[in-house]
């Protein structure tokens, strides 16, 4: 060991040569303060003290040079300081709260120096990211704001362009100079470490909660995806159109619905009549849709709902059941039955089943039982061959034939099961919810063996949001995940089922005005990946379109020097862009 100081929450200049730390007093008879110290790194010598503050939430930042400190009290007072001289730097900054000067002053976070130490910047309670001048204490520029909690953690890139700042709803980066918006906000909520690596080119995020350390591309922006416009159609005024791919489902949905949007063929279906409804489903050829037409009881003040199926080919209502309460609804790919589940409130206060049938055709309930779950049914899943039924009550999933409610083994699966996935070949059963590992509970996607009911290869991680939305690609080779709904910053994640791996990076995106669940969905070619919610669609280009769009960005192939060297000499030669030429 060369040197020690003793001090918590230290930090060193950029040089190396000093380092300082806050200091906690305990003396008897007295109150516990706090104190900040400087030391000479070489000789361990007290460069400076600075005065005592009341014990309480402290922070603490050094500029680059050694030569600037800031301090943060329990007082909400910020202190600039000459590590020098000893000297406090202009007046105390203090940002009064938003009932003015009676109110107290607004707390500030986390302070850090910019590389060239010209400037600081922390996150402020009222939402917004604050630079001030290291020399003067001024501030520098107008209040960064966008975010919509509180920012708790900034850092500067290396060349100080810059600013990545974390809260409650995601991760943000802005440009240091105009406060402008970079990119999309990156799907990591409350990061209590972050950082740009040197390059510039990453973020490096650390939650202490569930031990993860995630890199982000610092230049990431979804801007290649964006929003669709339905096909116009003429409906009546509070009428909307719902988008969603054939196969899937809009669990958000809760409007007057006048027409359903395909999106993989681009089609909108006016309905005959306009009605109140609550989520939505469509069959995979597109020809059916089912929802929950609402019924409101005035006098219990109450809804209920009843199940509609309409024929997406002519706009007509196929059939309308009974009035029953529901949690969630799914149709037979083959488009005869619908399944629905109740809440446990539904079973116990109207004698409702947990899960009931009806023929898509006649609206009549199948004299079927599916029982062996309790609680609310929070997905509901038919194999596609329509077969099969699964459905998951949060801590577990159970399986039946669709015809007769005949349980297909035990119960299984994990914690907290939002939303289920069969492959297209109906052999895999894909689940997202939560998984305990070293005592940590993890988001995680489950693949099973749709027969036998056991886990396939190991669990995907990496979400850091709970995974509400499952999709395999047409092939069964690429499996979508969708997160992000409650820190208000949305990303899909694409896997390869096969090596379990993810590919590319997340596309991330700002559901900060919709706050709403989103359905993930690849088109039938893979050339797009949608996400549908209830006031919008978004795509974006999907796997099979990205060599494409590489090679838009290239002016040729790599050589076969270049081949050789950086892929091997051992693999033969392949022509990555056949349009483009091949160096010599």
């Amino acid at each position: 060991m060369i040197r020690q100081f003793e001090g918590r929450d230290a930090v060193m200049s950029g040089d190396g040569t000093r380092i300082a730390a806050i200091r906690l007093d305990k003396r008897a008879g007295r109150q516990p303060t706090l104190r900040v110290e400087v030391w000479n790194t070489d000789t361990g010598d007290v460069i400076r003290t600075f005065p005592e503050q009341p014990y309480g939430q402290f922070d603490l930042a050094l500029s680059p040079d050694g030569r600037h400190a800031v301090t943060l009290g329990a007082d909400r007072m910020t202190h600039l300081w000459d590590v020098d001289t000893g000297e406090q730097i202009g007046e105390p900054i203090a940002i009064v709260g938003p009932r003015g000067p009676s109110d107290q002053n607004l707390r500030i976070w986390q302070p850090v120096f910019s590389p060239d130490g010209r400037r600081f910047a922390a996150g402020v309670g009222d939402r917004t990211v604050r630079q001030w001048d290291a020399f003067t204490g001024a501030p520098v520029g107008a209040p960064i704001t966008g975010h919509t909690s509180q920012v708790s953690h900034v850092a500067y890139s290396r060349d100080g362009t810059r600013i990545a700042s974390g809260g409650n709803d995601g991760t943000r980066v802005w440009d240091a100079e105009t406060g402008a918006p970079i990119g999309t906000p990156l799907n990591q909520a409350s990061p209590d470490e972050l950082t740009f690596t040197p390059n510039g080119l990453q973020i490096v995020s650390i939650v202490f909660f569930d031990r993860a350390i995630r890199v982000w591309r610092a230049d990431a922006d979804s801007s290649l995806g964006g929003p669709l416009t339905a096909p116009a159609v003429n409906l009546p005024t509070d009428a909307k159109v719902a988008g969603l791919a054939p196969g899937h489902d809009l669990p958000d949905f809760s409007d007057t619905l006048g027409a359903i949007w395909n999106l993989e063929n681009n089609q909108v279906t006016k309905l005959d009549d306009s009605v109140v409804a609550y989520k939505l489903t469509m069959t995979p050829d597109g020809r059916r849709a089912a929802t929950f037409k609402v019924d409101y009881v005035a006098a219990t003040r109450t809804a209920r709902y009843r199940v509609q199926v309409w024929d997406l080919r002519t706009g007509r209502l196929v059939s309308n059941t009974d009035q029953t309460n529901a949690s969630t609804i799914a149709i037979s790919p083959d488009g005869t039955r619908v399944a629905i589940g109740a809440s446990s409130l539904a079973v116990k206060k109207y004698g409702d089943r947990p899960i009931t049938m009806y023929d898509a055709d006649t609206g009549k309930r199948i004299d079927a039982e599916f029982g062996g779950l309790k609680a609310t049914i929070e997905v509901l899943r038919f194999s596609p061959d329509s077969r099969q039924l699964v459905a998951a009550n949060g801590d577990q999933m159970q399986g039946w034939d669709a015809t007769t409610g005949k349980q297909i083994g035990d119960p299984w699966g994990g914690s907290n099961i939002y939303t289920l996935a069969f492959s297209p070949d109906g052999r895999l059963l894909a689940s997202g919810g939560l998984n305990k590992n070293s005592g940590v509970f993890q988001e995680t996607i489950s693949i099973w063996d749709a027969q036998t009911h056991q886990l396939v290869g190991e669990p995907l991680t990496g979400q850091n949001a709970s995974v509400k939305t499952l999709a395999f690609s047409s092939d069964g080779r690429l499996l979508a995940s969708g997160s992000g709904y409650f820190s208000k910053v949305a990303e899909i994640r694409i896997w390869d089922v096969a090596s379990r791996q993810q590919v590319g990076e997340p596309l991330n995106f700002d559901n900060s005005r919709n706050s709403s669940y989103f359905t993930v969905a690849f088109s039938a070619d893979g050339a797009s990946i949608f996400a549908g919610m209830r006031k919008s669609v978004l795509r974006w280009p999907g796997p099979m379109q990205w060599p494409d769009m590489l090679c838009d960005k290239l002016s040729s192939n790599m050589s076969r020097e270049q081949w050789n060297r950086w892929v091997s000499p051992d693999i033969d030669y392949v022509v990555g862009c056949p349009d483009l030429p091949v160096p010599e």
